[in-house]
């Protein structure tokens, strides 16, 4: 076998900064988040078959009234919240995050950071 049939070279930047298209800019007031969640999906931007709001990032507005509760899921038959990871910021108030076996309590300010989940549920424990 000669060299040149097994050795190959690949340029490091045209590999890690991939052409992308052009994401808009998104903003949505508090006051005009309607309760439940609002998923930020620019799927046709990107020509994916799943909800995106980049080919690696799905964000999401989740606004709960006092007391309520919310819950995601990914099975078979559902993968609408389905990535490698997700991202929890707390905006405003203190809730309650169930993820698969796990529980934490997080207040305004709390940053939460989990792996690809089951299941999430998730619980307005303070007052508008």
């Amino acid at each position: 076998m000669q060299e040149e049939e097994y050795i190959r070279a690949y340029e490091y930047e045209k590999n890690v900064n991939p052409s992308l298209n052009h994401v808009p800019f998104y903003e949505l007031d508090i006051e005009n988040c309607s309760y439940g969640i609002e998923i930020i999906d620019f799927s046709s931007i990107f020509n994916v078959s799943y909800k995106s709001t980049t080919p690696n990032l799905l964000a999401s507005f989740i606004k709960l009234d006092e007391n309520k509760t919310i819950e995601l899921n990914n099975d078979e038959y559902n993968a609408n919240y389905n990535g490698t990871s997700h991202i929890f910021y707390i905006i405003n108030g203190h809730c309650k995050i169930n993820i698969d076996e796990s529980s934490n309590e997080l207040s305004s300010g709390d940053i939460l950071v989990c792996p690809l989940f089951d299941f999430i549920k998730l619980t307005n424990l303070s007052e508008n």
